[in-house]
């Protein structure tokens, strides 16, 4: 997308994204002297206008420490923006800059993010789209969920009319890879656990429900830590827990690591050190995000 149309008090500073639905850019408010993320749609289509109308309601009404904030909403002649808050990284730049993620660290972005997540559930709200890269860093380095472009309002079906599943594949619950495509508030808590998961290892762990995965996992984290990421990804939905009791446990957790360095630790309830039950499963499937 060229450079679009924008109001005399944006300056654009640059290129943040872009993806198949809309361009991210990085640009500064001359009148108030801050910098903000301007989402500008690219898809003509009615059903991604609809998309990115949701998207943009459900930032209004939904208010998070850990979710990133909706300043305005513009009509460009290119389409409809988001002014929203600017997170100058992401939970991706940071672990290939940086390789692996201490337990601790991330433990406590796990509860943040988690939060973030309970309050859009709170409000109705499915994210569908939890990945690496759709967890911001904020300018404080706090973590911020992002990224609502393919969210639903209820358990809907994630394919399109032409067929295509909207999301990031790695990071995608059984339920919405299989044949009712149907995304539920327990789909984000799985793909928020396999996130974390990669962002503990460095690299993409493949299916946590399935025994040798498992078994890698807790050879690499402290066996608690293990534990609520593995019972977060558990096959059925339904076994899983809320995102506010996945939040609270990774809180538990975190509170009971070393600031350096990796320790078994005592006293985490059973409901979070019991292990998923492992279901058979295929190797990790090739990433594709449907949304910038």
């Amino acid at each position: 997308m060229l450079s679009p149309t924008l109001p005399p008090r944006f300056r654009i500073l640059g290129v943040a994204g872009a993806g198949a639905s809309a361009t991210v850019f990085h640009v500064e408010d001359t009148d108030l002297g801050v910098e903000r993320a301007l989402k500008v749609a690219r898809d003509p289509s009615p059903e991604a206008r609809a998309r990115f109308e949701r998207e943009a309601r459900t930032l209004a009404r939904v208010r998070h420490a850990h979710l990133v904030v909706l300043y305005d909403r513009l009509e460009l002649p290119e389409g409809p923006a988001l002014v929203l808050e600017w997170c100058p990284g992401s939970l991706v730049a940071r672990v290939h800059a940086e390789g692996p993620l201490s337990p601790r660290e991330l433990a406590r972005l796990g509860a943040d993010a988690a939060g973030a997540l309970a309050a859009l559930h709170a409000a109705g709200t499915v994210h569908r789209d939890i990945a690496p890269a759709n967890l911001l860093v904020a300018t404080d380095g706090s973590v911020r969920v992002a990224d609502l472009g393919v969210m639903t309002d209820r358990a809907d079906v994630t394919v399109t009319p032409a067929g295509s599943i909207l999301g990031s594949l790695t990071t995608m619950a059984p339920e919405q890879r299989g044949g009712s495509h149907l995304a539920v508030s327990a789909s984000d808590v799985y793909a928020l656990a396999v996130t974390l998961a990669w962002a503990g290892l460095g690299e993409y762990p493949g299916e946590l429900y399935v025994d040798t995965v498992a078994t890698r996992l807790r050879r690499a984290l402290p066996g608690p830590l293990a534990e609520v990421l593995l019972a977060a990804a558990a096959w059925e939905a339904g076994m899983r827990p809320t995102a506010t009791r996945f939040a609270e446990q990774l809180a538990t957790v975190a509170a009971r690591l070393p600031v350096a360095g990796p320790t078994g630790l005592q006293g985490v309830d059973d409901a979070t050190t019991s292990s998923p039950q492992a279901w058979g499963g295929g190797g990790p499937a090739p990433l594709r995000n449907a949304s910038p």
